[in-house]
């Protein structure tokens, strides 16, 4: 593993970087791979290119086995949980689940949980904590970005960004909850969250938010309007 520290330790940046850094703020503001619209295209090819320059350069074939991360922390986390994979499957408490493409094998999945922890504080929507509710699970989510939004719409609870502590605590006492408290509160987690979030909801307010910007954009318009003309 070769560990790339230089980029996020040093104080004065290359002209290149802010040069770059300016350019995507600027012109490519659209996640790679999230969309097909012509500005999504175009970050995931630079991403792509960015992959096959790093990969030439350290004399890797496959420029699809380079990853980007937030940090070099968040790397080197990935690498050494990564390696330890065989050992951990050794414990019979942990169990490694691979990528499921059957909907109902998913909500199976999600459903047999005891509590679904999620510990991102990045994620923009955070779709998982979503499908979880949607099945009855209770969230543990940090109090960052739209994470706790979302478990809040499902009875959620939500933790500060690293307090360990706290959501252990929490895990705790929903450990302790009794049977009938436990299944009621799966019911109505599931159909909050399901009836908040569904495609016909969303795409309503969407428009509705759509109109409202509207309509403001309108109304300052003439306000601007009224005031040269006084």
């Amino acid at each position: 593993m070769i560990y790339f520290d230089n980029s996020a330790t040093t104080f004065f940046k290359p002209d290149c970087v802010k040069n770059a850094v300016y350019s995507a703020m600027s012109f490519l503001s659209a996640n790679p791979g999230r969309g097909s619209h012509s500005m999504s295209l175009k970050a995931a090819s630079l991403v792509y290119r960015a992959r096959k320059a790093i990969a030439g350069e350290i004399g890797l074939d496959n420029a699809d086995r380079i990853i980007f991360t937030p940090s070099c922390s968040d790397a080197l986390n990935l690498a050494i949980i990564g390696s330890m994979k065989k050992e951990l499957s050794k414990n019979e408490r942990v169990t490694f689940i691979p990528f499921v493409s059957d909907i109902k094998l998913l909500a199976k999945y999600y459903s047999m949980a005891d509590v679904f922890v999620h510990f991102s504080i990045e994620d923009t929507f955070g779709k998982v904590i979503a499908e979880a509710q949607a099945c009855g699970t209770p969230a543990i989510v940090y109090n960052a970005t739209a994470c706790s939004e979302i478990a809040r719409i499902g009875n959620g609870y939500v933790c500060e960004p690293r307090d360990v502590d706290q959501v252990y605590n929490m895990i705790e006492k929903l450990s302790k909850m009794d049977k009938a408290s436990l299944t009621s509160d799966r019911i109505v987690r599931a159909e909050k969250t399901s009836k908040t979030l569904n495609k016909n909801t969303r795409i309503k307010n969407l428009l509705k938010l759509y109109k409202q910007a509207i309509e403001n954009k309108t109304s300052l318009i003439s306000k601007e309007i009224r005031d040269r003309e006084i």
